[in-house]
């Protein structure tokens, strides 16, 4: 920690460059939290708790389409009660390795227990990293081990996350940086670890003194396997506060527990864009023409009056029925309403090519197909349909499978096998130097996958017409292959699927039962002609 204490000045210059970096784009999501999300308010557009936020919003489309963008990345990539990251091996062959296959699918079945475990927080973690993505375009989450307990994961704001990348472009580099009490920070550190302006104000009966925390995140440039020091750990972990500049504690971590991904990215940016930020001219538009158009019904239903300048009118009552005194004179009208001529007829056109526009951004038309009933469909056209929904968005929405779960995978490996929660692979997998990996298997990846299975089902619907011919046209179809390749493609369990040799012997019992039958069948007959022949002897005989 020595030669950390020397670098505490570097690391809070480097900290000063990347929020210099950051503030560019703090503007931008300022506006999308101001009109998309304005709950949200107490990130960046800082705001005193509690009060109404949203008397400003006169137009929904944009904070339901955030709930609905959740709600799609969610059935995408993390749908609750299913399993979507199943385990592979680098080796091919490997995974076809009865011991093999059988220590994946346990491993696979605990990781998914232990994800989804009550107390680990992740069915309510994981939609709000979805919704600080569709937000500002990027989000954190974190992994880490509850000692005694499990797993729990976090979701972590981003305006307290300062990022860069390494040349390949993926996030190696966080600086989150909270502001916290005393007594919280009391709650995180040993008191020898406790920095002294934190100790004096614990010390001077001021727990709620609050101060700001640094922690940094980065590749460790020392990185030993093998030592007993914070050197053995890859990804290096240091505390610091920036308070009188003090390193409260060095560690680190075998993989990175706070993973950042991003929506869209663009040119030379280590930040994103979501579909707030892709369509909030849209969103201000719709609220503007929303506005206008409620002051013109209004301006319609309650006009301005006309009146006589000069007086004659001093009393006039507005309620239904009211007399107004002078209001006629020598037949003619007094008074009358102001009418502007205002035409908002033509409006609704103008609101649904808006609204068309930032529903689009949002993926509602996505949730729609993926929650679109199948009964008025054959399978075919669902396959096609979904399929081209989900490659629509595989650019943006596949992002998240590299950047946000990928890492978090890695990390609950890491943990639940050095916790003993998951057991050690066989010894084959040690023989053959694989590694372990994760294959994603969740509606985004089986819409692709999806491809042979809707072209089967297309080849069979065009063959049909042809069997009426000639029966004998189906031959060329691979029963034993084409069934269990649909299946896969599907996403079927491959434990749920029977194995070759089980496939052999439930022909080879379906055969002796048709075997058996025929025997039964022919039985009656059989007998029935023995009795004949017997009673052709007996008169043969007596002849």
């Amino acid at each position: 920690m020595p030669d950390l204490r020397d670098e505490v000045g570097a690391i809070l210059s480097r900290h000063e460059e990347l929020k210099t970096k950051r503030s560019s784009f703090e503007a931008l999501w300022r506006e999308c939290e101001r009109w998309v999300d304005p709950h949200q308010e107490g990130g960046f557009w800082q705001r005193t708790p509690g009060g109404q936020r949203d008397a400003h919003i006169t137009d929904d489309t944009a904070t339901l389409g955030l709930e609905t963008f959740v709600a799609a990345m969610d059935a995408m990539l993390t749908p609750e009660g299913e399993k979507t990251t199943p385990l592979t091996t680098t080796d091919q062959s490997l995974n076809e390795d009865p011991a093999m296959k059988r220590w994946l699918v346990k491993a696979s079945d605990r990781l998914h227990a232990c994800r989804n475990a009550p107390h680990t927080g992740f069915a309510a973690q994981s939609p709000l990293r979805w919704r600080m993505l569709g937000l500002y375009g990027g989000q954190g989450f974190w992994t880490d081990d509850n000692i005694g307990r499990g797993l729990f994961y976090q979701s972590v704001h981003p305006s307290e996350l300062f990022v860069d990348d390494d040349f390949k472009g993926t996030t190696d580099t966080i600086h989150r940086a909270r502001c916290l009490k005393a007594r919280h920070i009391a709650q995180m550190f040993h008191d020898d670890q406790l920095p002294s302006r934190v100790r004096e104000a614990l010390a001077n009966d001021k727990p709620d003194d609050q101060f700001h925390l640094i922690q940094v995140l980065r590749p460790n440039s020392k990185w030993e396997p093998g030592r007993i020091d914070a050197g053995r750990f890859p990804i290096q972990s240091i505390y610091m506060l920036e308070e009188g500049k003090e390193l409260i504690a060095a560690g680190g971590y075998r993989t990175m527990p706070l993973s950042f991904s991003r929506y869209a990215l663009s040119p030379n940016s280590v930040y994103g864009i979501g579909p707030s930020g892709k369509t909030i001219g849209s969103i201000k538009m719709l609220n503007m023409m929303e506005r206008d158009v409620v002051k013109a019904q209004h301006i319609g239903l309650s006009p301005p009056i006309l009146m006589p300048s000069d007086g004659t009118i001093n009393r006039m009552e507005m309620t239904p029925g009211a007399p107004i005194p002078g209001g006629m004179e020598n037949g003619r009208r007094m008074i009358e309403p102001y009418m502007a001529g205002v035409n908002i007829s033509y409006t609704d056109k103008m609101f649904e090519r808006r609204q068309m526009v930032v529903n689009a951004a949002f993926l509602v038309h996505v949730f729609a197909i993926m929650n679109e009933p199948i009964d008025r469909q054959t399978a075919t056209e669902f396959l096609g349909r979904k399929r081209e929904a989900m490659l629509l968005q595989a650019p943006n929405v596949g992002r998240q499978m590299q950047e946000a779960l990928g890492p978090q995978v890695s990390r609950e490996l890491d943990i639940l096998i050095h916790a003993g929660q998951i057991d050690p692979p066989p010894p084959v997998f040690h023989e053959a130097g694989a590694g372990v990996a994760v294959k994603f298997d969740n509606p985004l990846t089986r819409a692709a996958q999806a491809a042979d299975a809707q072209n089967f089902m297309s080849g069979l619907q065009m063959l049909e017409p042809v069997a009426q011919v000639d029966p004998s046209v189906f031959d060329v179809i691979d029963t034993d292959a084409a069934p269990r390749g649909i299946m896969e493609s599907l996403g079927v369990r491959a434990d749920w699927m029977a194995t070759p040799d089980q496939v052999a012997a439930k022909r080879k019992q379906r055969q002796s039962n048709q075997e058996a039958a025929q025997l039964a069948d022919a039985a009656p007959g059989a007998t029935q002609a023995m009795l004949n022949m017997a009673k052709a002897r007996q008169l043969s005989g007596a002849a």
